[in-house]
């Protein structure tokens, strides 16, 4: 599966980070002939073209709460962003903040954005 991709123009890399929601297969699964795991994580890769990728990799991947519909809202400042997951657990959004940019150090700002439950997708503006 492939959920909510979005992408992030990384100005001195002159290239795009690109996330997206995703299950995976054990490692010597090659063919994906079994399940996939059930715990979703967030996964990214790069590109410059949106024809060719970098291989991807892990972004946020816990181990006993999977997540997904990542989106980031620029705060204004450089390297400045707010994001926003969903705990699939409690089908809540939690949001963070970092001011060291999108691979650095993020801060949750409180429990969750609203108490209430079932809520996905998450947008700001």
């Amino acid at each position: 599966m492939t959920w909510a991709p979005s992408a992030v123009w990384d100005d001195e890399a002159l290239q795009f980070d690109v996330f997206w929601a995703s299950r995976s297969f054990a490692d010597e699964d090659i063919g994906h002939t079994g399940s996939p795991t059930s715990l979703d994580k967030i996964r990214w890769s790069t590109t410059r073209d949106f024809s060719f990728f970098a291989p991807a990799q892990d972004y946020i991947a816990l181990t006993h709460t999977p997540v997904i519909d990542q989106e980031f809202q620029y705060l204004g400042q450089p390297v400045h962003f707010a994001r926003y997951i969903k705990n699939e657990v409690v089908a809540k959004i939690w949001q963070e903040t970092t001011t060291d940019g999108l691979f650095g150090t993020w801060t949750r700002d409180r429990e969750y954005v609203s108490p209430d439950s079932p809520a996905e997708g998450p947008a700001s503006y």
